[in-house]
C-alpha cells in the first residue's frame, strides 16, 4: 500500500514538474522571441529608418546652407540674406522624403513582426496537434487562421 502511494505521488510530482517546465519554457520562449525581435529586428527596416533620419539632418543643414545668398547692394558691397522660399522648399521636400523612408522602414518592421508571430503560432498549433491524443481537442490549422 505504501509503495503504491509512493508511486502515485511520484507520478503526480513528475506530471506537475513537467507541466511547470512546459509553462516556464513557453514563457521563456515568448520572452526570448520578443527580445530577439527587439534587438535584431529586420536589417532593411533599420536601414530605411536610418536613411530617413540622415535625410532629415542633411536636408535641414543643407537647406540653411543653400538658402544663404549674397545680394549686391552697390558695386563695392554685397549683403547676405536668406532666401526663405528656397529654404522651405528644400525642407518640405526633405521632410517628405525622410518621412517616406521612415514609414517604409516601419511597415517592414511591422510585417516582420506579423511574420514572426504567425510562425510562432503555427509552430505551437502544430506541436499541440501532434502531442494531443484526444480527437475532440485537436485544432485544425486552416480553421484557426483568419480567412483572407
Amino acid at each position: 500500500m505504501r509503495y503504491e502511494l509512493y508511486n502515485v505521488v511520484q507520478i503526480a510530482l513528475q506530471t506537475h514538474s513537467e507541466s511547470v517546465r512546459i509553462l516556464k519554457n513557453s514563457f521563456v520562449d515568448i520572452d526570448r522571441r520578443q527580445t530577439n525581435m527587439a534587438q535584431n529586428g529586420n536589417l532593411v527596416a533599420v536601414i530605411c529608418k536610418t536613411v530617413g533620419v540622415i535625410i532629415f539632418a542633411t536636408v535641414f543643414i543643407g537647406g540653411i546652407l543653400i538658402g544663404v545668398e549674397e545680394v549686391a547692394v552697390t558695386p563695392w558691397r554685397t549683403d547676405t540674406r536668406m532666401n526663405w522660399r528656397l529654404v522651405f522648399t528644400i525642407w518640405t521636400s526633405g521632410f517628405i522624403s525622410g518621412l517616406l523612408f521612415i514609414a517604409i522602414g516601419e511597415i517592414i518592421s511591422l510585417l516582420q513582426n506579423i511574420s514572426d508571430n504567425s510562425r510562432y503560432t503555427e509552430k505551437h498549433i502544430l506541436t499541440s496537434k501532434s502531442t494531443d491524443n484526444d480527437e475532440s481537442n485537436r485544432v485544425d490549422l486552416d480553421e484557426s487562421l483568419p480567412m483572407i
